[in-house]
C-alpha cells in the first residue's frame, strides 16, 4: 500500500461526500453540496489520503486569522487503525505550525480512538459540549498549540 496526501477544492465534493457517508451515520454524513459549499469557503483546506485510485481518508479544516478549527476527519472503515488519520493529522499540522496556528475540534466521547489520536498528537481537552452531536452524545473540545 503506497499512500499519497493531496490537497484537494471544490473539484472533490462528490468523492469526498462519498467517503463521508462510508463513515458516518446517515444523520451525521456530509452530502456533497456541502463539501463543494465549504471547499469554496475561504480560508477552508481539504486533504485527501488515497492509495492509487482508492481514496481512504479525509481532512477538511477552516482556517481564520492565528486559529484553526477541524471541520472533519475521516477514514473508510476498511483502512483503520492503518496510520491514515495520523498521516493526515501529521500533514495538516505542518501546515498549521508554519501558521502559528492554534487548533480546535470537537470529537465524540465514544470515539476512543479519534481520542486516542489526539492525544498523541499532543491535543488537550479544553471543553465539553453536552447533546453536540446529531444522536445526542456529548463531544469533547480538544486544542493544540505549538506557542
Amino acid at each position: 500500500m503506497t499512500i499519497q496526501v493531496d490537497v484537494v477544492g471544490r473539484e472533490a465534493a462528490s468523492v469526498m461526500a462519498g467517503l463521508h457517508r462510508e463513515c458516518f451515520t446517515r444523520e451525521e454524513s456530509w452530502d456533497t453540496r456541502s463539501f463543494a459549499q465549504l471547499l469554496s469557503s475561504p480560508g477552508v483546506k481539504g486533504w485527501v489520503a488515497r492509495d492509487g485510485m482508492d481514496l481512504l481518508g479525509l481532512l477538511l479544516v477552516r482556517f481564520a486569522v492565528d486559529e484553526c478549527e477541524v471541520l472533519t476527519l475521516c477514514v473508510h472503515p476498511s483502512a483503520r487503525l492503518r496510520g491514515i488519520g495520523r498521516m493526515l493529522m501529521s500533514n495538516f499540522l505542518e501546515i498549521s505550525q508554519a501558521r502559528q496556528s492554534i487548533i480546535f475540534l470537537e470529537v465524540s466521547i465514544h470515539n476512543k480512538v479519534a481520542q486516542k489520536l489526539y492525544s498523541s498528537l499532543d491535543f488537550k481537552n479544553v471543553g465539553y459540549r453536552p447533546r453536540y452531536y446529531a444522536d445526542g452524545s456529548d463531544a469533547i473540545v480538544l486544542s493544540f498549540s505549538e506557542k
